[in-house]
């Protein structure tokens, strides 16, 4: 936009001489002096933050599995320069057209006022003009693409920006993914997604083509999914039945005995049956299904996660969120998703590493947000929760004093029990938890339940 600027600043004072030539040429001279310090910045910024944005991708593949592989090795830093050489060559391509259509316009306006100086009939104030005006209504920098898109200086370069950042984050999100082992990734979702994405939402992506019964990350491609500005991205999906499957076929143990977290109800079957009067049956199936996969992110990573639901079919309408061990920090898109959504729209799901209710942060978010119509918990012995609004009008304030008033009044019995060694710590938060939410809810006219509780 800088350059933009400069370039049309000389023109139009080329232009105030009048049909003088060699300050004209001048002005050509100066325009090329912008555009090779454009051209200098356009290689910083290359090599500066296509490497950053690959480096971060890459370490939020290894917080999605879990571990790192502590290098940076030759294929890293190869797809990193053929991202940021192919970034440069495009906004390269843009430096050539602009030097291109200035020497156009040198040529069309000095032929322009030769030719309406012979003729007569127009003065070079008036041709200077026209050509202002021309030059304010599509400035010097437009051009056509190869599909016929027409883009200026400023637009061309926020689409190259942002979507080269977002292939950066692509494909080091990919190969690291591919270096720990991994060929699957789930496509995010989001409100307003365009036609070609919306198909693509959710779905599950094979990076390499060689896990069968799944589409793969190219095909999607073909189809316009991380298209120009597209906003779409993706993260680690863990196909459970099929790693199990495989481990048992080369003899090995899936389970650990001596891990409380392998318990047979920490894995339970999508069908689960949730005893929730107020979802509907459409709903429940999905919603099942995403609070497996919240327990599987879980117990791969001993952290949070939340996954957003639509309340009436149980499919995401948002990405999943990766938090760490006791939260989950929602971001400004999902804020924003959620003020905007429709009144006791989605239900939210999330994990509980210490398999305790739904906590005070978590009561105080449902509050905030007319949009949440209740939220899940699973906890990673298997236990599952919900609560959920009626028809009565919450407030933060409400929820909150009341969570108070109860945690206060139960906390010395549950304290007491574990000094007596009657109840671990964990086992007295779990059961602590859970009696608070049951007096609360029936105190505020709260949808409480509890069950699959070993």
């Amino acid at each position: 936009m800088e350059a933009e600027r400069e370039i049309l600043l000389q023109i139009d004072r080329a232009m105030a001489r009048g049909n003088d030539l060699r300050y004209l040429r001048s002005m050509l001279d100066n325009v090329q002096v912008i555009l090779e310090d454009l051209l200098t910045g356009n290689r910083q910024w290359c090599e500066e933050a296509i490497p950053r944005v690959y480096i971060e991708a890459a370490k939020f593949a290894d917080e999605m599995v879990g571990k790192a592989t502590g290098g940076f090795g030759a294929i890293h830093q190869q797809a990193v320069q053929v991202l940021a050489e192919n970034t440069f060559n495009r906004l390269e391509s843009v430096r050539q057209v602009i030097g291109r259509r200035a020497e156009d316009w040198y040529r069309q306006y000095a032929l322009e006022t030769t030719r309406q100086s012979i003729i007569g009939y127009k003065t070079w104030k008036q041709v200077a003009a026209e050509y202002r005006d021309k030059l304010r209504a599509h400035g010097i920098t437009g051009f056509t693409d190869s599909r016929g898109r027409e883009w200026n200086m400023k637009t061309y370069a926020e689409m190259v920006a942002r979507t080269t950042t977002m292939e950066a984050h692509l494909t080091g999100t990919a190969n690291r993914l591919l270096e720990h082992g991994h060929d699957l990734v789930k496509v995010s979702s989001h409100a307003g997604s365009c036609e070609k994405c919306a198909p693509w939402q959710g779905k599950i992506l094979s990076l390499t083509g060689r896990t069968p019964g799944y589409p793969t990350l190219e095909e999607a491609r073909a189809e316009g999914l991380f298209h120009p500005n597209c906003r779409h991205a993706y993260s680690l999906y863990i196909d459970l039945d099929s790693e199990i499957e495989a481990l048992e076929r080369k003899g090995v143990s899936v389970r650990d005995d001596n891990d409380p977290r392998a318990d047979g109800k920490a894995q339970q079957d999508i069908g689960s049956s949730i005893p929730v009067e107020s979802i509907s049956a459409a709903a429940k199936q999905g919603i099942a299904k995403a609070m497996s996969e919240a327990l599987a992110h879980g117990l791969r990573t001993d952290t949070e996660c939340l996954l957003t639901i639509d309340a009436s079919t149980g499919q995401p309408v948002y990405e999943q969120v990766n938090g760490a061990a006791n939260y989950v920090q929602f971001p400004a898109a999902l804020i924003e998703f959620l003020r905007r959504a429709d009144r006791g729209s989605v239900v939210l799901v999330h994990n509980h590493p210490s398999n305790s209710s739904l906590s005070s942060a978590d009561l105080g978010t449902m509050a905030g947000y007319d949009s949440i119509k209740g939220m899940f918990v699973v906890g990673h012995d298997g236990t599952k929760y919900y609560v959920g609004k009626k028809d009565t009008q919450l407030t933060v304030e409400a929820v909150l004093q009341r969570y108070e008033k109860f945690a206060r009044q139960y906390y010395d019995e549950y304290y007491r029990l574990v000094k007596a060694k009657r109840m671990t710590p964990e086992q007295a938060s779990k059961e602590f938890s859970h009696r608070v939410l049951e007096s609360l809810a029936e105190e505020l006219d709260l949808e409480y339940r509890r069950w699959d509780t070993p």
